[in-house]
């Protein structure tokens, strides 16, 4: 029950560490970062509060302080006094509910057994599968040999383009643009896409990224050239390739840990599966198709 209490203490910390006002980040960014002091030791069972007869230690506040996500930990030994208010106030509450017997709740006991099942499970893969599976160095470096071009970075282009509303529209931007008219300032005067603002650039992209119409176009400039009228479903568009990058084939060193995290992946789920096929195969298992219908 203590940790629940705990994991209940931890949610209202980062509640409360999430609503720092921005006035107090800005101030702290702004203080000059201090030399850090020495900390002298403090014994774990040292009560740093007292409710009733129960103590707050110095231990349930670490504890807790291990359970907050790291990147708030900073904030919450900033917020010491409201937190240890919070482990107050639940300590409160669990003696409160103690009196009034929830601990022999039917829904408390229920909970607490399906939180029980979970926990176990979490703890049984991580001694099963987790903890079992490795992958080495030689593994990951064989399969970069093997699947290079696995990693490569496709064939981008980098484009700009002016949409407008109808044919006509586009045969006289078309005519401005072939005139050498500045690409970018026509875009930001015709075109009716939220990219008029950057001069109509998109930046680079991929195949597969644009509609069919558009990405057929497209791919099929040279850099600096400017396509003829292209209908797509949002109207029409005149296309200019700014850029074109080729295949790029990426080092071992880049995709290292991708590499690593795929394998690692693939190596734990089939690890999984035979963990399951194993209990399956030891055990009786059944279903109710009739009852299963009627769900």
């Amino acid at each position: 029950m203590k940790k629940v209490i705990g994991m209940c203490v931890a949610l209202m910390t980062v509640c409360l560490v999430m609503t720092v006002s921005a006035q107090d980040k800005k101030k702290e960014a702004a203080a000059p970062a201090a030399a850090p002091a020495a900390v002298p030791a403090v014994d774990p069972n040292t009560p740093i509060a007292t409710v009733n007869d129960a103590k707050i230690t110095v231990k349930d506040y670490q504890e807790l302080l291990q359970r907050v996500p790291p990147n708030y930990q900073s904030f919450i030994k900033n917020q010491k006094a409201k937190v240890v208010n919070d482990m107050i106030t639940q300590e409160l509450l669990f003696q409160e509910a103690k009196k009034q017997n929830l601990g022999d709740d039917k829904t408390v006991l229920e909970m607490l057994e399906n939180m029980k099942k979970q926990i176990m499970v979490q703890r049984l893969l991580q001694k099963q599968v987790a903890d079992q599976v490795v992958v080495p160095d030689k593994e990951v470096k064989e399969y970069f040999e093997a699947h290079k071009e696995e990693f490569n970075l496709p064939e981008r282009v980098k484009a700009a383009h002016i949409l407008v509303k109808t044919k006509e529209e586009a045969d006289t931007v078309l005519g401005k643009a072939k005139k050498n008219e500045d690409f970018a300032k026509l875009a930001q005067e015709y075109s009716i896409d939220p990219s008029k603002v950057n001069g109509g650039d998109l930046g680079y992209f991929e195949r597969g990224r644009m509609i069919p119409e558009f990405e057929t176009a497209v791919f099929a400039l040279k850099p600096g050239e400017i396509s003829g009228v292209v209908k797509t479903q949002f109207g029409f568009h005149i296309i200019k390739l700014l850029d074109k990058k080729p295949v790029e084939a990426r080092q071992y060193g880049e995709v290292e840990a991708e590499i690593k995290a795929k394998l690692l992946q693939e190596k734990q789920a089939s690890a999984f599966n035979k963990l399951i096929e194993t209990l399956k195969n030891q055990s009786k298992v059944s279903v109710d198709e009739k009852t299963l219908e009627k769900l």
